[in-house]
């Protein structure tokens, strides 16, 4: 039977933890580890988790481990994919819960197609404007897609960049050391750019298993440290051109450059907006030197560098570039494909 490891990082969520723990509970799938990694919470999390564990008899292998200091999500991540022992890992948030049958529903994708690295399931997002970044259903993605190309687009492009909700193949991780960056903000956008250079088949299950709640103060939508988060902004970008990959060139070149076009239209205070722009800016001069980003597309990038107004008058513009960018990567696509 295949083994599940449900990876769940703690921090400072006393009042959603019994939730999500009694998620976990209620599966009605049988094979499964659950690690919990307190991050050094100040808060009754890790107290409450032990009572919890102590009192429970089942099937589930739950586990309790936790870091000497705390050091964020991407570090509890960390240690607890190395601690696993399963065949495939789950990742999800210790304020969020899962459906009773949440693992087996992904686990029968892997039945089906047993040479799958991934598959993506459906969540439930109350938030309307992050529907578009959580939720798969209205995507129009196949059940199940082994076209390299097409695979290796879709997981930068346009898969949620949350680890949450996804069933990974355990080995393709330690294999590869696709571990969280530590100490940066954002890390899962450069998670799931490193985890598309290894991932070469991919299942999708749109039935949502995952209720995904967006916490008052949580790192999402916290306006603090704002400079920190430019930093690792522009650290991300320039770790995306080295990535650049030579088979996937077009691919890789398509994607980044709508990665700095999301870069362009972040708000960012008067305090810090010469900042960013500085650093915008710099960071574009670095792409339009790099051989690995392709002459075309280089006018583009240089094209982001308006100043704000110009280049919020030319949108429209902008999104027909993007549309034809699109179709010539296609075309690419299906050449690489086919021949």
């Amino acid at each position: 039977m295949i083994k599940v490891g449900i990876i769940i990082p703690v921090y400072n969520v006393e009042t959603y933890i019994r939730e999500c723990f009694d998620s976990v509970c209620g599966q009605n799938y049988a094979f499964i580890e659950c690690i919990f990694v307190d991050d050094k919470s100040s808060d009754r999390s890790y107290g409450m988790l032990q009572e919890l564990i102590s009192n429970y008899s089942g099937n589930i292998d739950f586990k309790l481990l936790s870091n000497e200091e705390n050091k964020g999500a991407s570090a509890a991540r960390n240690k607890g994919v190395i601690s696993s022992n399963s065949d495939y890992l789950y990742f999800m948030d210790s304020d969020d819960t899962i459906t009773a049958t949440c693992i087996d529903e992904l686990v029968c994708h892997v039945y089906l197609h047993p040479e799958v690295d991934l598959v993506q399931g459906e969540m439930l997002c109350e938030n309307q404007m992050l529907i578009n970044d959580l939720c798969i259903s209205k995507k129009g993605f196949p059940d199940f897609s082994n076209n390299k190309y097409w695979v290796r687009s879709i997981t930068f492009n346009s898969l949620p960049i949350s680890p949450c909700n996804k069933l990974i193949r355990s080995d393709l991780l330690k294999r590869n050391k696709l571990y969280f960056k530590e100490g940066i903000v954002n890390e899962d956008a450069l998670w799931i750019y490193e985890l598309r250079m290894h991932i070469k088949t991919i299942a999708f299950h749109y039935p949502y298993t995952y209720r995904y709640r967006m916490t008052p103060g949580s790192v999402t939508i916290s306006s603090k440290n704002e400079r920190k988060r430019i930093e690792d902004l522009f650290f991300i970008l320039d770790e995306y051109i080295k990535g650049i990959d030579g088979e996937f060139k077009a691919l890789d070149n398509f994607g980044i450059l709508k990665q700095f076009y999301n870069a362009k239209l972040i708000n960012v205070s008067v305090e810090n907006d010469r900042y960013f722009r500085k650093n915008f800016a710099y960071s574009i001069k670095k792409v339009v030197k790099d051989d690995k980003v392709i002459g075309l597309y280089k006018l583009f990038f240089l094209y982001l560098k308006l100043p704000g107004a110009i280049f919020g008058n030319t949108l429209f513009f902008w999104k027909k570039i993007l549309g034809l960018l699109y179709r010539y990567n296609k075309l690419v696509e299906r050449k690489q494909f086919f021949f």
